[in-house]
């Protein structure tokens, strides 16, 4: 299905997406990350997470340089999304330290709310007074009940705006509607994702997505508008449902030739390393330091990976 534009809407002038560590000290059973061997395996109740001490060195560095970043580039503000693995095993509200930046105006963190409620509190007074914190905490109730998580969400939105999102699996169909059912006496924004080991084929995923994969939270905000090329107009509460229904294949869009606004108004970072477009808007997913990152305004996307985009970044095209 082909598109004049793609905008994500957002109200601050630079996204920023920062997957900072593949620890995690869960292990669910639906985790596709865990079934794939990426997340470090931390399992063992009272064992220290491997490299832990090492991943905190390295990211206060990157906080620091990113600092650096914002405050020469011409953006009046910027929005953060730390994801992992699970970022509360890291030491975030001494990273956050070293991000002093006035610019920043929201940070949010996808979270499984295993840390202390003290912890989430330290990392909202990290912040700068008018930044805007948010927490999307994760049930996963083979490690929590539905009431105790969500009294725990309760507790943490004292301070911070809140979401909660679950997978619905072949198994935990009984617990999804228990929590479902708990959370019609709290006003949480909430989203039940559907299991992604269980698609088989290109089909049931269409079919999933139309069902609610990758629907809005209830309550929650549409994040991209999409002007189609007979002119009317769509929305989207996340980029795989809208890849899903533009592409042909439900995995990749042909953007080549489309203005790609990645590397001025949406950053991807992975650890201590940034995606870089080339300086003409070729696309290669090249990542380099981010100490060697260079703002460039949007361009016509060009290169092999336009043919086949994802749309990882995020990025807005038009």
């Amino acid at each position: 299905m082909k598109f004049r534009s793609i905008i994500q809407n957002n109200a601050y002038d630079c996204n920023i997406k920062w997957r900072m560590t593949n620890l995690c000290n869960y292990r669910c059973s639906y985790c596709i990350q865990h079934a794939d061997g990426v997340l470090s395996d931390v399992r063992e109740a009272g064992k220290s997470l491997p490299g832990l001490a090492e991943t905190n060195a390295k990211l206060l560095d990157t906080a620091g340089t990113l600092n650096r970043l914002m405050e020469q580039a011409p953006h009046k503000s910027f929005s953060l999304l730390l994801v992992g693995g699970e970022v509360s095993v890291l030491d975030i509200p001494s990273i956050l330290g070293q991000l002093k930046s006035k610019k920043l105006k929201k940070l949010h963190i996808t979270t499984n709310l295993s840390a202390s409620v003290a912890y989430y509190r330290a990392v909202r007074e990290a912040l700068p007074e008018d930044c805007i914190f948010r927490l999307e905490c994760s049930w996963h109730e083979e490690y929590s009940s539905a009431k105790a998580f969500l009294e725990k969400v309760k507790a943490v939105s004292a301070f911070a705006d809140v979401s909660v999102e679950a997978v619905s699996t072949a198994t935990n169909g009984d617990r999804i509607d228990e929590l479902t059912g708990l959370l019609q006496g709290y006003s949480f924004p909430w989203k039940i994702e559907t299991d992604k080991r269980s698609v088989t084929s290109m089909e049931e995923k269409r079919e999933k997505c139309r069902s609610g994969w990758g629907s809005a939270p209830v309550g929650g905000p549409v994040r991209y508008t999409v002007t189609l090329e007979d002119g009317s107009v769509r929305t989207y509460a996340s980029a795989n449902r809208m890849v899903m229904d533009l592409s042909p294949n439900g995995r990749f869009l042909e953007v080549e030739g489309h203005i790609c606004t990645e590397g001025w108004d949406n950053l991807d970072l992975d650890g201590d390393m940034i995606f870089q477009r080339g300086e003409t808007g070729e696309c290669s997913r090249k990542r380099v330091p981010v100490s060697e990152f260079v703002w460039r305004k949007p361009l016509p996307c060009s290169g092999e990976q336009a043919k086949h985009c994802s749309l990882c970044g995020n990025m807005s095209l038009y």
